[in-house]
């Protein structure tokens, strides 16, 4: 009989048992590779994306832009309509070119504190200002993610379209770091620099890659981020320090800002109505915070010099008590499912603010509003 020698037999154990690891380890990695994949297109279905890009377009001089005609019916949450009319302002009417006989018309523009994030067309302060003086039409030039640029730049491309009595320039301190950022949230939008004691606009026509390829943008990385492969290839072939965002010299941001509000007034006199500028409050500024109280001194004191109307919300609002304050704010209690929802203005936050507001102007007698 013939048999086999000792050493094939050992040859062929180990290549069967080789051949079965190979087996098994196919399996697993696909096994592996398939649970990663229905985990991550689990993930991505449930990403919801900026809130904004549902109801703007791409624009190469400011980043994005209203559609006009566009209505969202319970955007926010149920009953939280937001509706765009034809000119691309938020609200349901559209505005003849000229006042209306017996009306003072204002022009609000900001970010979305003014924009109305959160709340109904009928629930932002813009819109509450009319509803406390018959006198007044209120148009909704904000927007979500502007920083203290792009409301500037808006309003300079297309404010002199609409004739206005009064300029109501609201802020946030957070709108001064984005004027030297190139991108907000994966959208690219201008940077404005100070050369020869002039403001340049740069970046522009800026990126499209945050509408054309949407799944670049941050709420989208955080999904693809959770694939093994991505997570490989980030710590090999692109692994690098994180930096986060780069440190911004406040001397460079004081300068563009103020900038930006000496050319304001310049636009506003040319189109015959009156600034007001408007730092808003946030949460984070019910208590001293250094960032805020170092750019409200030099936005007062250049207010003071160019003698621009200045209505500084912060003082009175730190005087609130710490739950009433709260209740001005939208909770983080999941309620609006968007990014970045909870701390902006509550609808009474919104109707909170638009009183001060009104108050503060009917105080300013070269405003004629007075009764």
């Amino acid at each position: 009989m013939n048999r086999k020698p000792l050493s094939a037999k050992i040859l062929f154990l180990v290549q069967l048992t080789l051949f079965n690891f190979i087996v098994v380890a196919v399996v697993f990695l696909l096994c592996e590779g398939l649970a990663s994949t229905i985990f991550f297109v689990q993930q991505f279905r449930r990403v919801k994306p900026v809130a904004e890009r549902l109801h703007t377009r791409y624009d190469a001089e400011l980043g994005w832009v209203n559609i006009p005609n566009t209505e969202l019916k319970d955007f926010y949450a149920p009953g939280l309509n937001v509706k765009i009319n034809s000119q691309g302002f938020r609200g349901h009417e559209d505005y003849p070119i000229e006042v209306p006989a017996g009306k003072i018309r204002l022009i609000c523009s900001g970010d979305s504190f003014t924009f109305g994030f959160g709340v109904s067309d009928d629930q932002t302060w813009c819109h509450h200002l009319a509803t406390l003086d018959s006198r007044l039409q209120t148009v909704n030039m904000a927007l979500g993610g502007y920083g203290l640029d792009q409301a500037y730049l808006w309003y300079k491309r297309d404010g002199d379209k609409l004739a206005h009595d009064i300029h109501l320039f609201a802020f946030i301190t957070t709108d001064f770091d984005r004027t030297q950022r190139d991108v907000f949230l994966g959208y690219g939008k201008p940077l404005l620099k100070v050369k020869n004691e002039q403001l340049w606009v740069e970046n522009v026509p800026v990126s499209k890659r945050g509408y054309y390829f949407f799944w670049t943008t941050p709420p989208y990385q955080a999904a693809f981020n959770e694939l093994r492969v991505v997570q490989l290839l980030n710590q090999t072939l692109f692994s690098s320090p994180n930096i986060g965002n780069p440190t911004i010299d406040e001397t460079v941001i004081q300068a563009v800002s103020l900038k930006i509000l000496e050319d304001l007034v310049q636009l506003d006199a040319a189109n015959h109505s009156q600034l007001v500028l408007i730092y808003l409050p946030t949460q984070a500024d019910h208590t001293a915070n250094q960032k805020t109280d170092t750019r409200r001194r030099y936005v007062q004191q250049a207010c003071q010099q160019k003698k621009i109307i200045y209505l500084d919300l912060i003082d009175k609002f730190r005087q609130l008590p710490r739950d009433d304050m709260n209740q001005l704010f939208i909770p983080n209690d999941g309620k609006i499912d968007f990014p970045g929802a909870p701390g902006h203005f509550s609808a009474k936050g919104n109707r909170y603010v638009a009183e001060q507001i009104y108050q503060a102007l009917l105080a300013q007698p070269t405003l004629g509003m007075g009764k």
